[in-house]
């Protein structure tokens, strides 16, 4: 079905994302999903996290329950994620060890 493929997607998105994230080493708190529906209406849905993430696991977790939060209006188009409110994956580091 559609959201088979939908999550699929997303788990190739939040893998790519991850690696981005990881290269850079640097870790985010908000996590945004865009949807865009075949009749090119665009929807975003975001979640800010009580902690930084940049593991692909977590990301597609928070990803897929951002989509299913309710119900898909029309066939999806278009998906993505974005990580924001980023910080350096040294400082997290460093607030872990106090």
């Amino acid at each position: 079905s559609s959201e088979i493929f939908l999550v699929d997607k997303l788990d190739q998105i939040a893998a790519e994302v991850s690696r981005r994230l990881q290269n850079r080493n640097i870790a985010g708190k908000t996590l945004t999903l865009k949807i865009k529906y075949s009749d090119f209406i665009l929807q975003t849905r975001s979640k800010t996290l009580p902690f930084y993430i940049n593991a692909k696991e977590l990301i597609l977790e928070h990803a897929k329950l951002l989509l299913f939060q309710e119900k898909l209006q029309n066939s999806v188009r278009l998906v993505g994620i974005s990580i924001s409110k980023l910080i350096s994956s040294d400082v997290i580091l460093g607030l872990n060890s106090i």
